[in-house]
């Protein structure tokens, strides 16, 4: 169940996003990093295990960003579905035939393509924060949807909503849906809003103690980092959390390791997802904290807390620091 958090309440930052991916550690995954030519403009940690080499969060040099969260489904088969999300983000960023407006950049076009794509209710549910911060304001981000209030797909329409630069704004996504957060957050589960006032409240603590950007990093990875999941007695695996994974931002290791995860046999190609990637330990996998500043300059730092094993990583290995 992750986590995505935007913010544009630091007046020394344009956008501001952080982000947890939560998932099956034995699902092989690169590390945050350029992709290869010819789209060595586009920086993101991909995801292995599907052939598309999607990923869940990424930037390009020419302004364009992306995040996607989950939607939690009523089965396996629509969560997994027959295309994979990262592949959505994949033509956003690298402007793919697919979408050709992604070409020119502009979210407006790229939303009425994806409107328009045959296939997006076969797609599992997502919540898809992407924009271009080279556009000027307004309208430079939006948050897009596939999934309506019960779970049920749109028939081809999307949910949308709006987010400019310089709004005040904090914003959770996690794996509920648009409509199910509600315009009051009565029906936001438990994460979405500590996310928001916590992020709320770093931004707002360093701001009053003059610091720098470092600083803010380390309190934004604290956000990130707090855990507040009901333990059940006994060892259980991930599927038994599923009702209170909503609780915690941060998600500890959940279950034992897969016994079925050998690292090495992977079909790179595969156009079905292993089942073997989808058991074993379970908890939040890759955290990763992006401010984008009224220059547009970009710091991106990717903070991989498990290894293909799912042993913990030291403080030395763990982060990647990008800044362009």
């Amino acid at each position: 169940m992750c986590i995505a958090i935007l913010s544009t309440t630091h007046p020394n930052y344009r956008f501001i996003i952080i982000n947890n991916r939560d998932e099956f550690l034995a699902r092989p995954t690169s590390r945050a990093d350029w992709w290869p030519a010819p789209y060595d403009h586009i920086l993101s940690a991909r995801d292995l295990a599907r052939a598309a080499h999607g990923t869940w969060l990424g930037v390009t040099k020419t302004g364009r960003v992306a995040v996607l969260t989950n939607c939690l489904e009523t089965n396996c088969a629509r969560a997994v579905g027959t295309r994979s999300r990262g592949d959505i983000i994949n033509s956003w960023l690298t402007a793919s035939s697919e979408h050709p407006a992604a070409v020119e950049g502009h979210v407006e076009e790229f939303i009425d393509e994806l409107r328009r794509a045959q296939d997006l209710d076969s797609v599992g549910g997502f919540n898809l924060l992407l924009g271009d911060v080279s556009e000027p304001e307004p309208g430079a981000l939006a948050i897009v949807s596939n999934r309506r209030e019960n779970m049920e797909c749109c028939n081809g329409e999307v949910q949308v909503r709006r987010v400019s630069g310089g709004s005040g704004q904090t914003v959770a996504l996690s794996n509920m849906t648009l409509e199910g957060e509600g315009a009051d957050h009565t029906k936001a589960w438990k994460k979405i809003l500590l996310g928001e006032s916590l992020t709320a409240e770093a931004i707002a603590a360093s701001l009053d103690k003059g610091e720098g950007e470092d600083a803010l990093i380390e309190r934004l990875f604290g956000v990130l980092s707090t855990d507040t999941l009901p333990r059940l007695p006994g060892e259980q695996k991930a599927e038994a959390y599923l009702g209170v994974f909503r609780e915690s931002i941060f998600i500890p290791a959940i279950g034992k390791a897969s016994e079925n995860h050998q690292v090495g046999e992977v079909d790179w190609n595969a156009k079905l997802l292993d089942p073997a990637f989808m058991e074993g330990l379970y908890g939040t996998q890759t955290q990763t904290v992006i401010l984008i500043d009224h220059a547009r300059r970009v710091r991106y730092v990717a903070r991989t807390l498990y290894d293909e094993d799912g042993r913990p990583l030291s403080p030395a290995e763990r982060d990647r620091s990008f800044e362009f």
